[in-house]
């Protein structure tokens, strides 16, 4: 009798186990965030740490892209060394994070390989040829976050150039009568729509280095672009084509000055004064024909 009463209890025990087992749903998986196009998420970017890696390389890459078109050898010479060691270090952290893409290692082989011939360019005196090797990086760049779903400010500057430059290019060093009127009318649409998308943007003064001065600065210098595709449009409502030609050229300045206010020049060298003596401890002499701009902050052409 008793064997048969442990018998009941354990039959007992066993389905109300079996029960409650039945009865609980099992946990479902954890959901990944969706990935962007390559697999990529843009926290996955911010988090460890890529894009503070892609702004330090643009505020290297930004005062070699300037300098070397300004034709300014001691400054190229000192953006190309600091945008050497920051590449070198944006590789050696980067290189492997592929996010699925089988495009991103050509990307950075590509930009390397153009920074090694622009290099070269600098140290004999090219520099015309350096600021043409250097100028497809920005496009590398580009690309290859917008493959991968990332979210860049700079990258609106650099979408807005292609079709700000062509209109200048249709003006400059032109006649009127030269003047390509119907190129600038078609291509001033897209002008006027990847600017709106800079003005759209949002820039992080943390990520870019910049103080409420140097923010209050590009904010002015945005005005300045708007008014003058704004006249641009203005003026091609008409047929004078000296003043539209004006037009365009006038759209590049502001342009220019705002992409290099994210660009950081490195301290130039010191080198003893004209009368010999060495310049005072951590003073370095403007260069010639002209006062340096201060440290850190770029010339207004590109």
């Amino acid at each position: 009798m008793k064997r048969w009463s442990l018998v009941t209890i354990a039959i007992t025990l066993l389905a109300l186990l079996i029960s409650g087992c039945a009865t609980q749903p099992p946990a479902p998986p954890a959901t990944p965030p969706p990935p962007g196009p390559t697999g990529m998420t843009a926290p996955d970017a911010a988090g460890n740490g890529l894009i503070k890696g892609m702004a330090a390389l643009d505020q290297a890459y930004i005062p070699a892209l300037v300098t070397t078109n300004q034709g300014k050898a001691a400054e190229s010479k000192a953006a190309m060394t600091a945008l050497n060691a920051q590449w070198q270090i944006f590789k050696q952290s980067f290189a492997n994070y592929r996010g699925q893409d089988p495009q991103w290692s050509k990307d950075l082989e590509s930009v390397e390989g153009s920074i090694k011939q622009a290099t070269a360019s600098v140290e004999a005196g090219k520099l015309t040829d350096a600021h043409a090797q250097l100028e497809p990086i920005r496009d590398t760049m580009v690309q290859l976050r917008k493959r991968n779903n990332i979210e860049y400010y700079i990258d609106r500057l650099n979408t807005f150039h292609e079709p700000m430059e062509a209109i200048f290019q249709l003006a400059d060093n032109k006649k009127p009568e030269e003047v390509n009127v119907e190129g600038i009318k078609t291509l001033l649409p897209k002008a006027k729509s990847t600017w709106q998308s800079v003005l759209d943007g949002t820039i992080d003064p943390v990520l870019f280095g910049l103080d409420q001065a140097q923010l209050d600065k590009i904010a002015g210098l945005k005005n300045q672009e708007t008014a003058a595709l704004s006249e641009l449009e203005k003026s091609l409502s008409g047929s004078d084509k000296a003043a539209i030609a004006k037009a365009a050229l006038a759209i590049k300045p502001p342009y220019s000055a705002l992409f290099a206010a994210f660009g950081k020049m490195p301290a130039m060298p010191a080198a003893p004064a004209a009368n010999g003596a060495a310049p005072a401890p951590g003073q370095a002499p403007p260069p010639a024909g002209g006062q340096a701009p201060p440290a850190g902050q770029l010339p207004a052409t590109h």
